[in-house]
């Protein structure tokens, strides 16, 4: 039996055409970016397996929550793969603020451990 597991995150600003996927793995995005996607790629996630995201601006050391997605539960057991994403807008057509941006996944499941993931917004 094959652990259920988080086996690939991607953060980017544009999605391959007619799949969840990122198109490429970017870790820096300019101020003026209207949205940054992540892909998540669920291995052998059990039904009702449930994700959390939760998107954090890093402020003087401290993780402040800008929002929390929950990604609907795996509706049949996934035997192989399959790749969910999620999105953070910019607020209000406003640059976003330079700095360091944490994103975190979660599971109601003990066998899929936390990931985090950190980006920079230059």
């Amino acid at each position: 039996m094959i652990t259920p597991s988080i086996s690939e995150v991607r953060l980017c600003t544009e999605l391959v055409a007619n799949s969840n996927r990122c198109k490429e793995n970017e870790t820096v995005f300019p101020q003026d970016v209207d949205r940054v996607f992540m892909s998540i790629e669920v291995v052998s996630a059990p039904k009702n397996t449930l994700l959390t995201v939760d998107w954090y601006q890093v402020v003087d050391q401290q993780s402040v929550l800008l929002t929390q997605d929950n990604i609907p539960p795996i509706s049949q057991s996934e035997l192989h793969s399959k790749i969910y994403y999620t999105f953070l807008d910019r607020a209000d057509n406003n640059p976003w603020p330079i700095g360091t941006y944490e994103v975190v996944i979660t599971s109601n499941l003990d066998e899929i451990p936390k990931k985090t993931v950190n980006f920079e917004i230059e």
